[in-house]
């Protein structure tokens, strides 16, 4: 058969062999023999069967699916004993966490079995939970520390409140002694009006002492039990004069409390003595409510009214001057009305006492 172009250009250079691949089943071997001048003559072809690379070919085939299908059962081996090894192990840690966040129960604990690294994390995890179960128990044991400490400090702030009561209350008692001794009317009217004054310091202590806010004084609650104490000293018909209470929820501080209570002491005595005479009927009303940051009290009447040119800033009277100054004392504002009775108002805030740690 003709040489190809291929074959004679390999023949053209030495060694002068070449071999040419006939498909899938022969081989060809070529080889240029020069004549004595060196000149290429003859050119020898010889022929071979294929049998034994196709069977090489074959073989490596082969061998190249079973490395293949091993690699492949390893692969799945492997990833059946790391599903087994470890996902199934780290589910079932996940899972263990989760009841126990979902319990949340921290005395629990994790599985450890084993000695890998997820046993290692499990047991990293215990110790996690052991000190969230001591930091809790820590916790738990300051909180009853703590209550503790509120409940004596309950207990002491009632017992002071409940002697500083009897206290004033026996103060009371000796002025109604004193009160009973004295002939003078004046003198003995001044014994009432001390009385009254130290009546209404008791009551604080006692509301305080009988409630569980041991800070605070409801404020609606104290003045009309106050008023209404009154009304008992003075031997007022509650038929005749009728009190209206209308104080909004308001619960302020000692310091404010007790310069207010002796406000509407001296300001409701002066009703009760003055505004109605000669059995005349009438009402007094009490009103208090908060605007904005300021508290406003008013006091008023429909009796008689003040005297013609009353003025609050210069009266000298004993009363009302200690009004004005407990008034200043709150930081507040007091002004009067007497068109038709009498209406006292007052605007203050709530008192807070300056603390060390505020210099």
């Amino acid at each position: 058969e003709p040489f190809t172009t291929e074959v004679i250009s390999n023949l053209e250079s030495p060694p002068f062999n070449t071999v040419a691949v006939d498909g899938k089943e022969h081989v060809h071997g070529y080889h240029l023999v020069e004549d004595l001048v060196g000149t290429g003559g003859i050119i020898f072809q010889t022929e071979a069967s294929r049998i034994i690379y196709n069977q090489g070919r074959r073989t490596l085939d082969y061998y190249a699916f079973l490395v293949v299908l091993f690699f492949l059962f390893f692969g799945i081996l492997m990833a059946f004993a790391l599903d087994r090894i470890v996902v199934r192990r780290l589910v079932h840690l996940s899972e263990e966490i989760s009841i126990i966040a979902d319990k949340a129960d921290i005395s629990e604990r994790v599985d450890t079995d084993g000695g890998d690294e997820i046993s290692s994390l499990s047991k990293t995890i215990n110790v996690m939970l052991s000190s969230l179960q001591q930091a809790q128990a820590e916790l738990r044991e300051n909180e009853r520390q703590v209550t503790d400490a509120l409940k004596d400090k309950e207990l002491l702030l009632k017992e002071v409140h409940h002697r500083v009561k009897n206290n004033l209350q026996a103060v009371a008692g000796l002025f109604l002694i004193k009160e009973a001794h004295v002939k003078d009317k004046n003198d003995a009217q001044a014994f009432r009006e001390g009385t009254n004054f130290v009546h209404s310091l008791a009551l604080i202590h006692e509301q305080l002492y009988q409630s569980r806010d041991q800070e605070n004084v409801d404020l609606g609650e104290y003045l009309e039990k106050l008023v209404r104490g009154l009304m008992s000293t003075y031997g007022v018909d509650e038929s005749r004069v009728t009190f209206v209470s209308d104080i909004a929820d308001v619960h302020l501080n000692l310091d404010t409390a007790i310069p207010l209570g002796l406000v509407v002491n001296e300001l409701i005595t002066n009703v009760f003595k003055y505004a109605f005479p000669d059995g005349h009927p009438g009402t007094v009303r009490l009103s208090m409510y908060k605007d904005e940051e300021l508290y406003c009290l008013e006091v008023s009447d429909d009796g008689i009214g003040l005297p013609e040119g009353f003025d609050i800033v210069r009266t000298d009277t004993l009363g009302l001057v200690l009004v004005r100054s407990l008034i200043e004392q709150l930081g507040g504002e007091l002004g009067v009305e007497s068109e038709i009775g009498t209406t006292f108002f007052m605007t203050f805030p709530e008192y807070k006492e300056c603390d060390v740690a505020d210099l």
